[in-house]
């Protein structure tokens, strides 16, 4: 069950960001095209991309973390022994999920909160409402969230440190 959804949530990761990625791509190539070629400039697209960033960075940071390719010192936990190693993963792992259930709680109070003063884009002639932008928070740390407690529950890890600890001895 948890395997099934971390993959429809790896799915929707990799879709979100890669759409993102070319959205924002085509926005500033048509942007540069509109200022080079015709000497004009659209309002817009500075806040529309800066949208798209902020939501490429928040889906692509839950695909690596919740696949476990974030930043780390890997060679310490590689040269533990196998069982302290696991024992050590899953703590990382546990503090992972922790801290994205509080980003998921967080985010929703920020997203709440914007929606409740009514900010926007509107400034630029991009008139989206701030929170929708900001919604992306907690949506993808709780996909994260979701995703790790899956790597967890499954064992994945203890397979992956018995698979190391083999091909070391």
């Amino acid at each position: 069950m948890f395997e099934l959804l971390a993959t429809a949530f790896r799915r929707i990761d990799e879709f979100v960001t890669g759409a993102a990625l070319c959205a924002a791509l085509y926005i500033l190539g048509q942007e540069m095209v509109a200022r080079w070629v015709f000497n004009y400039s659209f309002t817009w697209t500075e806040d529309l991309s800066r949208v798209l960033l902020v939501v490429l960075v928040y889906f692509g940071a839950s695909a690596v973390a919740s696949e476990d390719r974030h930043i780390r010192v890997g060679f310490l936990l590689e040269s533990m022994p196998a069982k302290v190693s696991r024992y050590l993963r899953l703590i990382i792992d546990l503090a992972c999920l922790g801290f994205c259930v509080i980003a998921v709680w967080l985010g929703a109070r920020l997203v709440h909160d914007t929606a409740a003063i009514g900010l926007s884009f509107a400034h630029s002639g991009f008139a989206l409402p701030v929170w929708v932008a900001q919604s992306c928070i907690p949506i993808s740390f709780a996909i994260a969230s979701v995703r790790i407690a899956a790597r967890i529950l499954s064992g994945s890890r203890r397979i992956e440190s018995q698979t190391v600890a083999s091909e070391e001895g």
